[in-house]
């Protein structure tokens, strides 16, 4: 009845998920990857750590005049607030450290230092810098009797790795690393989140120094101070340092070898069970950056049984569901086997939930990874269909104002028109589908053109099949008429993509023939036999036309 059904031409090479065709879907769905993944999630890569005093007093500038000529690092002590150090105090705080003076000394230039990096705002990096005192502050980070003075080092260095790129290849290129990766194995705690600090801000910076850090062995040395039990288990707060550190060596562009950041994923696992959610959320952050690419790095993932967890979190209450998304979405876009984990873990359900959010970001996702689901199997476009998650897409995402989650959402009725099944066709009509793909043809946006033509066409040949099969008018083509559909079509044979208007034009040549003496279109049909009410935005059952029961 309808061109294509046959089970040869919807078999899907195993590992290869088909869109429009099977090429285009492959080299989108790695387009799609690239461009998603290069958003930043929401937490900050670096960040300096501020005074506790600038913290909780937001202490203004002091009134008291300071005489550059008997300044002294004597002149303030630990509660001096770091906006009340001046940075004319910089040169004797660098004398003190460089010096060989007394301990005391040292330690008080190493504190107001410190100080000077700890603002908020216009923070002196560069000044520190050119004195010179960097090496010297690296080197006290292995006075390991006296760890009040590694912690206020590490400090400044953890806010000098806060800055610029630029600031941050300055401490790499002075071998900041390897201290700071030993500082981790302190007995102290106040060390060990400072060093974990540190690390996680140079981490962050760029792959280069992300590199530089795996290189050290600094995430092994992070996992060993998570898992640390004896004398007494970490700290919650050198737990949360660590785990956000781990997240920041799993990503970044090109991404970490798989075998160098594979070892973190059975601590990440046990951390998404943690009742602490700023560890939760960069543990699974960090889940989902591993679990980004090829296959291989999604099987790594789902080796660990973690995608029950993932798809609970997905369901959570807060900003935790865009990393589970990621990590679901990372596995639909691998092979049939990854996607099947992900819907016998029960993913179908919270991503329908999930539609109803008003981020745009959110929705995007998950029209995305249900793209990836329904270019699977048939089992697998089947079971997306069952769970109605096409309700929201068709009557929501498909007509939304965000051009990019419109273009996921249309990329999902492509993927499921790709199967070329009749109940497929005739549950998305019900759904009310052909009004929105025809307001989508007055759209600039050129790949949502091409979707859109694409997925119209085989709509078309498939309300031609069911009129030329006698189950009444060809109601696709009515329904294309009425919702302005070929208005857009005979427009977008102006259009300068040569491609949209070939699209456009065979679709009108084969569906739209014109009265040879009038020039009208014809659309001959017996009248409307209850076929399909496609005005209605219904829920796939009774539309106001036929019932169709569809699985």
């Amino acid at each position: 009845m309808f061109d294509n059904q046959d089970s040869g031409n919807t078999k899907k090479k195993s590992g290869v998920k088909q869109s429009v065709s099977a090429a285009s879907g492959t080299e989108r769905r790695q387009r799609q990857l690239r461009f998603i993944r290069s958003k930043a999630h929401d937490e900050v890569l670096k960040h300096i750590r501020q005074d506790e005093e600038e913290i909780s007093e937001r202490a203004q500038p002091s009134s008291l005049h300071v005489d550059p000529n008997n300044l002294s690092i004597w002149s303030f002590d630990e509660k001096t607030a770091p906006v009340n150090v001046p940075i004319a105090v910089l040169p004797h705080c660098v004398s003190a450290i460089m010096e060989n003076a007394a301990r005391d000394n040292v330690f008080q230039g190493v504190l107001l230092i410190r100080k000077l990096l700890a603002v908020q705002t216009k923070a002196p990096v560069q000044e520190v810098i050119d004195t010179g005192v960097v090496p010297a502050l690296i080197q006290l980070l292995q006075h390991v009797n006296d760890p009040k003075l590694q912690f206020e080092a590490a400090w400044a260095l953890t806010n000098i790795a806060g800055g610029s790129s630029q600031h941050t290849r300055t401490l790499i290129d002075a071998g900041v690393v390897m201290p700071l990766v030993q500082l981790l194995s302190s007995p102290d705690d106040s060390c060990q989140d400072q060093a974990a600090w540190a690390l996680g801000n140079i981490a962050g910076d760029s792959a280069y120094t992300r590199d530089a850090v795996l290189y050290a062995g600094g995430l092994q040395a992070l996992l060993e101070t998570i898992n640390r039990e004896v004398p007494t288990p970490t700290p919650l707060f050198v737990v949360r340092e660590c785990t956000w550190a781990i997240s920041n060596l799993s990503r970044t562009k090109p991404a970490p070898a798989l075998e160098t950041v594979e070892m973190a994923l059975p601590t990440l696992t046990s951390l998404l069970y943690s009742e602490d959610n700023d560890i939760m959320l960069d543990a699974c952050w960090a889940i989902s950056y591993i679990s980004d690419g090829p296959p291989e790095r999604a099987e790594a993932v789902i080796a660990t049984g973690i995608i029950p967890r993932i798809v609970e979190l997905l369901s959570h209450q807060t900003n935790i569901k865009m990393p589970a998304l990621r990590t679901v979405g990372n596995c639909t876009a691998g092979t049939e086997s990854q996607t099947q984990t992900v819907i016998n873990a029960g993913a179908l359900v919270p991503m329908c939930n999930l539609l109803s959010e008003t981020g745009r970001a959110i929705r995007k996702e998950t029209c995305w990874a249900v793209s990836n689901i329904v270019a699977g199997t048939i089992e697998q476009a089947n079971a997306v269909v069952q769970s109605n998650i096409f309700y929201p897409i068709v009557n929501s995402c498909l007509q939304c104002p965000e051009l990019d989650v419109r273009k996921e959402a249309t990329w999902c009725v492509s993927n499921l028109c790709n199967f070329r099944e009749p109940n497929h066709f005739m549950y998305l009509l019900n759904l009310g589908v052909i009004p929105p793909l025809c307001k989508s043809l007055h759209l600039g946006d050129a790949k949502i053109l091409q979707i859109v033509l694409e997925a119209l066409d085989v709509f078309l040949q498939f309300g031609k099949a069911m009129a030329e099969s006698g189950q009444g008018e060809n109601e696709v083509l009515k329904a294309v008429v009425d919702n302005d559909g070929l208005n857009a079509l005979e427009y977008l044979q102006n259009h300068a993509n040569e491609h949209i208007y070939q699209l456009a034009l065979e679709i009108l040549e084969n569906n739209f023939p014109q009265d040879d003496d009038m020039g009208h279109v014809v659309t001959q049909g017996a009248e409307p036999a209850g076929f399909i009410d496609f005005e209605g935005g219904g829920n796939g059952g009774d539309n106001g036309g036929a019932n169709f029961q569809f699985y």
